[in-house]
């Protein structure tokens, strides 16, 4: 009888949704090097990517296991739920963490209400909103001196 054996995690980097965030992220982490696979119901998402993008595309349903085991779910290091469905979201972080076994796990909400949903589970709960204030509030602090200037016609990086 044979032994089961576990596959051994990299630096691999899944993406599930390909919109605003999804393909921000993608193309930015592609640019530092990572291994990078997108995963989008929608193929003409992927036109997000700029052409540069080194990475994967995967048009599927990433609430299907089989298309996050097509993916590289089972070796990869990270996995972003960045659909512009909290629900969605929600699910597939569930997915990776709980039947995958996916360490590194990150859903982003637009209602930080839902957070709670994952407590406890060891998903990173991304919130564009709550991420947005806290950056301002940080900066707003700031006396004038420290503040400085915006940088690239008027975004604070």
């Amino acid at each position: 009888m044979g032994r089961a054996v576990r596959a051994k995690r990299n630096n691999g980097i899944l993406i599930a949704g390909c919109g605003r965030l999804g393909s921000g992220l993608a193309s930015m982490l592609s640019a530092r090097g990572h291994s990078v696979t997108v995963i989008d119901r929608d193929g003409r998402a992927f036109r997000r990517l700029p052409a540069e993008f080194a990475g994967f595309e995967l048009q599927g349903d990433a609430t299907d296991p089989d298309i996050l085991r097509d993916a590289g779910v089972e070796t990869a290091g990270l996995l972003v739920a960045a659909t512009e469905n909290d629900n969605v979201n929600c699910m597939i972080a569930q997915i990776a963490g709980r039947l995958f076994g996916l360490g590194q796990v990150f859903a982003r909400f637009d209602d930080p209400e839902l957070s709670y949903l994952v407590e406890g589970s060891g998903i990173h709960v991304l919130c564009p909103a709550q991420l947005s204030m806290d950056a301002f509030s940080a900066v707003s602090l700031l006396s004038a001196d420290e503040a400085g200037t915006p940088r690239r016609g008027g975004i604070f990086t």
